[in-house]
């Protein structure tokens, strides 16, 4: 089922992931949970919810679609570990190693993407636009890398902090759009 169908994994802790950030705002808001943490809500969504959901379509849709080679299964739990692994360490409020953990996740289903899509043993070339979706995964890769950079950098240098922060949360998810897009809007 793993290499069949990863979406069932993938979308599943995508679905878990945002259920946690979205109760904890709510509990918060009904006065049950004394502090608002909303770090881990951005991360349980975006790096969390978010890259589960677009990493079940990649993982179900490329070798379908490109006639290439299933994920391995530990790809699938590689990829699905480290957004939950990520949500849980942004919950203890453990900012380095919820990046690193997330970037793990990152680099493997890059890898996965880069090798189906300019893999030789694949039977057809992706849509050009699609090249959204390795850039999307690069630009979310590099920014998480950025936020952790931050601490190891004298001051005066610019925010990398920030600018990371930034590639996350806007570059990441607008560049995995515009790639999904390319498939999904024509079937519209």
């Amino acid at each position: 089922m793993l290499r069949d169908r990863p979406y069932r994994v993938l979308f599943a802790a995508g679905v878990l992931l945002c259920s946690a950030g979205t109760l904890h705002w709510a509990l918060h808001s009904a006065r049950l949970l004394p502090d608002y943490r909303p770090v881990f809500h951005v991360t349980a969504q975006v790096q969390g919810f978010l890259t589960c959901m677009i990493a079940g379509f990649l993982m179900t849709m490329l070798p379908r679609r490109l006639s290439a080679a299933a994920p391995r299964s530990w790809q699938v739990l590689a990829v699905a570990a480290a957004p939950v692994a990520a949500t849980v360490l942004a919950w203890q409020r453990a900012w380095s190693a919820t990046q690193l953990v997330w970037s793990v996740g990152m680099v493997v289903l890059l890898g996965f993407v880069l090798s189906r899509m300019a893999g030789r043993e694949s039977g057809r070339r992706p849509p050009n636009g699609f090249l959204w979706m390795p850039a999307g995964l690069s630009l979310g890769l590099v920014g998480s890398l950025m936020t952790v950079l931050e601490g190891w950098l004298p001051d005066g240098w610019i925010s990398w902090h920030q600018l990371g922060q930034d590639l996350v949360l806007q570059a990441y998810p607008l560049a995995l759009v515009l790639g999904a897009g390319v498939i999904v809007f024509p079937l519209m």
